[in-house]
């Protein structure tokens, strides 16, 4: 069954270099049944040369224009899973575009898990962190980019599978949209989860209050330290907006299957 005519919502995934968007993308279309497009990867097919390549020989404001015609290309389609480069989605009009037909999600993972995942690739020429210290400059690029990828809802991938994070985004897209289509062992994927413990690291929660108006139930508040504090856990759905709406990652939902018990 073809499922793109169930849900012709884009799924867009956005996200610093190694926290598994090519990966993660492609178990999400194969498990969907829908088309799979990497923007890096369509770029170099038709321009028939590397991003390198493309960078050192057309520069970046060129490959900026292939990236911002590319969205809106993209825009106008439906029944995708979409991996976006690294930057990508720090230009507005692109996320303007591509917004438009679809979600978008934000892979974050620690800067040692993307060190760790980007020592073991081989395969990819990585231009920006070919310097005396890379991990230093993952945490600069980061933070860099902290703001432009606030935006989006967040999926965190450190120290997960990439089934597991395919599982974790299919039930949010399901729990959201009971359209959606999840294929292959939905049991499994959309079990009921209840609360074991709220993780709240403070010297992360800068008090911005976020995760306080976005909890249905009202499980969080602001205590007089102005950090999110968990007063009534037993209210807790585990629809996990708190988590996933957090721009400084401070809160972790830890749940678990009641059928485990």
């Amino acid at each position: 069954m073809d499922t793109r005519h169930n849900n012709s919502e884009n799924i867009i995934l956005t996200g610093f270099m190694g926290t598994g968007k090519t990966t993660v993308g492609k178990i999400l279309a194969a498990r969907l049944e829908r088309e799979f497009v990497d923007t890096d990867s369509l770029i170099e097919q038709r321009q028939g040369r590397t991003i390198p390549q493309i960078f050192s020989e057309l520069g970046e404001p060129a490959f900026r224009r292939l990236e911002a015609e590319l969205a809106q290309e993209l825009g106008q389609r439906q029944g995708l899973v979409i991996s976006t480069g690294g930057r990508f989605m720090l230009d507005p009009d692109n996320v303007k575009a591509l917004s438009r037909s679809g979600r978008v999600f934000c892979l974050v993972a620690t800067p040692q898990e993307i060190l760790a995942r980007i020592s073991r690739d081989t395969a990819h020429c990585r231009p920006l962190l070919e310097v005396a210290d890379p991990g230093k400059q993952i945490v600069d690029l980061l933070e860099e980019r902290k703001r432009g990828y606030q935006r989006f809802v967040k999926i965190k991938t450190s120290g997960k599978s990439p089934d597991q994070i395919s599982d974790e985004l299919l039930a949010l897209m399901a729990r959201t949209n009971l359209n959606f289509p999840v294929h292959g062992d939905k049991e499994r994927i959309m079990a009921r989860k209840k609360l074991k413990e709220h993780l709240i690291n403070r010297e992360w929660c800068k008090g911005c209050g976020i995760c306080v108006r976005f909890c249905p139930k009202k499980v969080l508040e602001l205590d007089t330290m102005e950090k999110a504090v968990a007063v009534r856990p037993e209210d807790c759905i585990c629809c996990r907006l708190c988590e996933l709406r957090c721009p400084d990652l401070a809160i972790e939902i830890v749940v678990e299957d009641e059928n485990d018990e």
